[in-house]
């Protein structure tokens, strides 16, 4: 909603951002360790690298790139692999100034159902993010992972990645698997993050709310388990809102760790 315009409008235009010299901009770390520094043992920060397929993604409007993707694979393939690389450098260039310890990765969301097949996630997520995350882990940081929606087939496959941590873990009605299934899949190998929905921040009472974190932390906790909405207000917060979320805050405390 905030692109009036995409870069690419055709296949065309993304062959030819290839042939423009590429300026390699070295991540600045300045403000990296500033924050390290102010958040202190108050939390663990996160830095956010973007997969090789949100990058070739967000070139076109997201019907375009779904069309693109059937039509032509390997013009996307070469897309693909450009950014693959350019991510590569920024990436080692970051962990070697001492980012981490939690290195998290957004973009699969992109090839899950029904946007796209299981097959299509493999070859445009697993294929490109595994070696990413094989670095991260050679530095000895922990890997997160974003990815809304549908995530039967995405969350045996991060299993396989070696992810430490998924979120926003949307499951039955939202997504295509229970919670059950997915912690019977994680097993103590991955941290779910999120299941509160923020529709139901939205419309719940606190004490739905407070109900709903029980009954997650029942069924899949209380070990590697972070209680989250799914999503965050773009706007102020109303009464309602502000109201649930210090109900799921101390639902959290009643019931968790």
């Amino acid at each position: 909603m905030w692109i009036t315009e995409h870069f690419c409008k055709s296949i065309e235009d993304a062959m030819f951002l290839l042939n423009i010299d590429y300026t390699d901009i070295h991540c600045g770390t300045d403000s990296l360790k500033y924050n390290m520094e102010q958040l202190g043992d108050k939390g663990l920060p996160w830095v956010t690298i973007p997969s090789p397929l949100m990058s070739v993604c967000r070139l076109f409007k997201p019907q375009d790139f779904l069309f693109f993707s059937m039509l032509h694979p390997g013009e996307i393939e070469k897309l693909m692999q450009t950014v693959f690389e350019r991510t590569r450098e920024n990436l080692i260039r970051l962990l070697e100034q001492g980012a981490g310890p939690i290195i998290r990765f957004g973009g699969a969301e992109h090839a899950t159902p029904p946007m796209m097949s299981p097959a299509d996630f493999d070859r445009l997520v697993v294929a490109y993010d595994k070696p990413l995350m094989d670095i991260c882990h050679e530095y000895e940081c922990m890997v997160a992972v974003h990815c809304h929606g549908n995530i039967r087939h995405a969350i045996k496959r991060f299993m396989e990645m070696g992810v430490d941590q998924i979120d926003p873990v949307e499951s039955l009605p939202w997504g295509d698997i229970s919670l059950e299934d997915i912690r019977e899949i994680t097993k103590d190998q991955i941290t779910l993050t999120g299941n509160i929905q923020f529709s139901e921040i939205c419309d719940s009472t606190p004490d739905e709310i407070k109900k709903r974190v029980h009954g997650i932390i029942k069924t899949a906790g209380p070990e590697r388990l972070i209680i989250s909405t799914t999503g965050t207000p773009l706007e102020k917060l109303t009464r309602r809102q502000y109201d649930n979320y210090n109900a799921m805050i101390d639902a959290v405390l009643e019931y968790g760790w």
